[in-house]
């Protein structure tokens, strides 16, 4: 019965069979390479922005210029691309030519297309056409094929850009937004050199840009300008010659006037303001800005109980665990005139999060783990906060000292080894990090320290493995345990090294909860309160 089908079967209309599978490139995954394999395959778009590669050319899938739906042939490699920190996810149908005898199952596979954002439609009538070329008709079967291959490229030619441009102006328009905000704050940008980048005319761009942005090309960079320069306003305690020579203004008083225009109020009366009760969104350190009296409006925890403790009594909204899209979104919201981030963020979304308030990048540096409390209390003019927080730690440090003299005793005859555990990962930090232990209790250096410290770098960690563990070691060990599974990997490694390292067989060993893994201000103070909390046989 196969075979009498097959050979009813037309040879200038094949039968297509359709596979679709899911495909995910996943967060800090560059790239993903799928083929050859042979036969044609429809790549939709389902969610994120990429990059799609082949036979040379570079097209862009979602987001902003990108198309939604593109047809590979046979044989050629596919390569998907992902910027770091973002997600790519699409879905892939394979088209194969076969006989008319192929079960309803195979196609059956295909269920789950529907949810295809761009395209719901038409990939929904493309499956049901599908679906009905088993017809035992000859005639029927061959009408639906028709119907179908004239659906798929209608589908095709509303949603495949050319390779040289996006699919339409407007998209083009997008794009030279990138050209400005990667553009030098004292540049001079050109409305008609934007226009010719999409080949239309600076009317027609100031137009279709203006509907996008909400204002004029001249005024949308005006207005980043501004919002730049105010990070070297507030460094500089305000002064003016400095905001005015980094937003590319000649003169105080041109400065002055733009500012007020764009923001409603002066520099001199922003500075005040500003000093007084600035609203910080705290992407990192936030420990340090409550130190220097400084409440955020918004934070991120890092996986803090006491910061997220914090928070809920003081109505402060948490930013943990939100894609960029919701964290932009949420920032925007809370109308903030700083914003204090991280180097780890993406550095599209750190030039996003400029636009709406300077952005300090919190870079790491290896001097002191003050480092950041002394940089935050000079950029906001908390000198004074600076002085009188020091004093309070100083007083709280020379309590717990005299509170814990047999501690004291004990730790000046030992050395100390801290490890972070999370997952399978081991990493051992080098003592000026928790100055708790080294400068307050007085516990010594390991010896191997003084080998594997890099150079101009007093506060690094190294990751180890469960092998070079017991290079590591040292009278005393502190272990911070992140979750179970680190806890479990903490487990094995003592009971594997119990008889080889003496401060696991013989109990002088205590694990810390992941809040003591951090460096800021408040955490120092913290620690020493946790300090009369331990039992004096485990000190």
């Amino acid at each position: 019965m196969q075979d009498e089908h097959r050979r009813d079967e037309p040879a200038d209309y094949p039968i297509y069979r359709l596979r679709r599978t899911s495909h995910r490139v996943m967060l800090g995954k560059r790239s993903d390479v799928i083929g050859p394999i042979t036969c044609y395959r429809l790549v939709v778009w389902e969610a994120g922005c990429g990059q799609l590669q082949w036979n040379a050319r570079t097209y862009r899938i979602g987001g902003c210029g990108g198309s939604g739906v593109f047809l590979i042939p046979p044989s050629a490699l596919l390569k998907l691309e992902v910027k770091e920190g973002q997600v790519l996810r699409v879905g892939i149908i394979g088209f194969d030519a076969l006989g008319m005898a192929e079960s309803e199952s195979l196609a059956a596979q295909c269920e789950g297309c529907n949810e295809s954002p761009p395209v719901i439609e038409p990939i929904s009538e493309l499956l049901a056409l599908h679906r009905d070329t088993n017809s035992t008709c000859p005639v029927l079967r061959l009408e639906r094929h028709v119907r179908f291959e004239q659906l798929l490229l209608a589908i095709l030619r509303h949603n495949t850009p050319s390779p040289h441009r996006p699919r339409t102006i407007r998209k083009l328009v997008e794009q030279t937004l990138d050209t400005i905000h990667g553009s030098d704050r004292r540049e001079h940008l050109s409305v008609q050199a934007l226009a010719d980048a999409c080949s239309i005319s600076a009317r027609h761009y100031t137009r279709i840009f203006t509907a996008l942005a909400g204002e004029s090309p001249l005024a949308y960079w005006t207005g980043l300008r501004i919002r730049r320069s105010i990070r070297e306003l507030v460094r500089s305690g305000g002064q003016l010659a400095g905001a005015a020579q980094q937003a590319g203004y000649g003169d105080t008083d041109s400065y002055s006037r733009r500012f007020k225009d764009r923001l409603g109020i002066s520099p001199a009366r922003y500075w005040k303001r500003w000093s007084r009760s600035p609203r910080i969104v705290a992407l990192q350190c936030a420990g340090d800005l409550l130190a220097l009296g400084i409440e955020p409006v918004a934070m991120m925890t890092n996986g803090l109980s006491r910061l997220a403790r914090y928070c809920t009594t003081h109505n402060i909204p948490m930013l943990d665990r939100l894609a960029p899209a919701a964290l932009f979104e949420r920032i925007a919201t809370r109308y903030p005139d700083l914003i204090v981030a991280g180097d780890y963020l993406n550095p599209r979304l750190r030039e996003l999060l400029s636009t709406i308030a300077p952005t300090l990048d919190m870079k790491w540096s290896g001097a002191s783990p003050l480092y950041h409390l002394d940089l935050l209390a000079q950029l906001l003019g908390r000198e004074l906060q600076l002085e009188q927080w020091r004093l309070r730690y100083a007083a709280k440090r020379e309590q717990a000292v005299q509170k814990h003299t047999a501690l004291l005793l004990e730790a000046h005859a030992q050395s100390a080894a801290v490890y972070y555990l999370w997952m399978d990962q081991i990493r051992v930090y080098f003592p000026a990090l928790f100055p708790t232990f080294y400068k307050v209790l007085g516990y010594a250096e390991p010896t191997w320290v003084h080998q594997w410290k890099p150079s101009g770098h007093a506060t690094a960690s190294t990751t180890v493995d469960s092998d070079s563990f017991p290079a590591f070691t040292a009278d005393r060990i502190f272990a911070i345990i992140q979750d179970d599974c680190a806890r479990a990997t903490f487990r094995r490694l003592q009971r594997r090294y119990q008889h080889i390292i003496p401060a696991l067989s013989q109990g002088r060993c205590r694990v810390l909860d992941p809040d003591w893994h951090s460096v800021d201000a408040t955490s120092l103070a913290w620690q020493l309160d946790v300090l009369d909390a331990w039992p004096s046989e485990e000190r």
